[in-house]
């Protein structure tokens, strides 16, 4: 009677062990959690500042030759906009229906790209230039006939140097200071530099100079 007893309780306990592994086995195991993804912020570009030009604004400049009644004026800004005049009076001009003619030309327009070369000059970019009137058209009035014109000075060029007060004039194009139209010594200090703001208009050799 024992020995059955005993049989029987092996024969629970071997069952018991079965059913266990079995649950063990058919256990689906928990997935584990998934990490938890980091926002990417992307750094935005931080713009460049604007250069602004080291004068008054506006800065009044002149481009004559002191020989003849033609002149162009400039109104620069710190920002590089900037607008104009170009007047050139000829009276042996004539013609039927006048006794003078007069060319002229109002504009404005943007130096951009400003860079700093040195200490006493910058360096700019005619990026736009527009006239109020069309080039080449022309009307008589009171006896004289206006003819509509490009800016003097301007045309043609494409870089453009802005030079300050205190460059050495040994330092200067020899082609800008040839256009001022007084004595140079008006333009140079004691120490020999500049004592007046000057652009020039590289590819036409062309100076205009501030009042001293």
């Amino acid at each position: 009677m024992k020995k059955t007893i005993c049989v029987l309780m092996l024969l629970c306990i071997t069952l018991l062990t079965a059913c266990g592994s079995d649950e063990t086995k058919n256990k689906v195991p928990k997935a584990s959690p998934k990490p938890t993804e980091t926002a990417r912020h992307t750094a935005e570009p931080v713009p460049t500042p604007t250069l602004l030009l080291p004068i008054s604004s506006p800065t009044t400049f002149t481009f004559c030759s002191g020989v003849g009644a033609w002149s162009t004026t400039v109104e620069l800004n710190k920002d590089g906009t900037f607008s104009g005049h170009f007047s050139d009076a000829n009276a042996g001009e004539t013609g039927e229906g006048y006794i003078a003619t007069v060319y002229l030309c109002d504009f404005a327009g943007n130096f951009s790209d400003i860079k700093k070369v040195d200490t006493y000059s910058y360096s700019m970019t005619l990026s736009d230039l527009t006239t109020t009137e069309k080039s080449d058209t022309e009307k008589i009035e009171e006896e004289v006939r206006y003819v509509y014109t490009t800016p003097y000075g301007l045309e043609g060029g494409e870089e453009i140097l802005l030079f300050l007060p205190g460059i050495p004039i040994e330092d200067l194009p020899e082609a800008f200071l040839n256009w001022y139209p007084g004595d140079r010594e008006y333009i140079t200090s004691p120490e020999g530099e500049l004592n007046c703001y000057g652009l020039y208009n590289v590819a036409q050799e062309q100076g205009f100079f501030s009042e001293v």
